[in-house]
């Protein structure tokens, strides 16, 4: 299950999260680091949390709003290259 949040302004999408059911199952919540434009694709790097205690996914953005989540891993692009056809 995944779930999106977009910008009202511009519709870009600053946060996600997710649950999944492999290796014992659980949640995470991702928010915007960095952002990387190339050759007209947007590509974003991303903070990885994980809930302190168990929540519903609905709530973890509110969870996190309240500091209720920890950091898990960042997930940063490196040497990016897009070739257009």
């Amino acid at each position: 299950v995944f779930i999106y949040w977009f910008e009202k302004n511009n519709f870009s999408m600053n946060y996600l999260a997710n649950s999944y059911l492999s290796d014992g199952g659980g949640m995470r919540f991702r928010s915007v680091k960095k952002e990387h434009l190339v050759n007209g694709v947007v590509l974003r790097d991303y903070i990885n949390y994980k809930p302190q205690k168990d929540i519903d996914l609905v709530a973890i953005d509110e969870a996190f709003n309240a500091g209720e989540l920890d950091k898990v891993s960042e997930i940063e692009l490196k040497n990016i290259a897009i070739t257009l056809q």
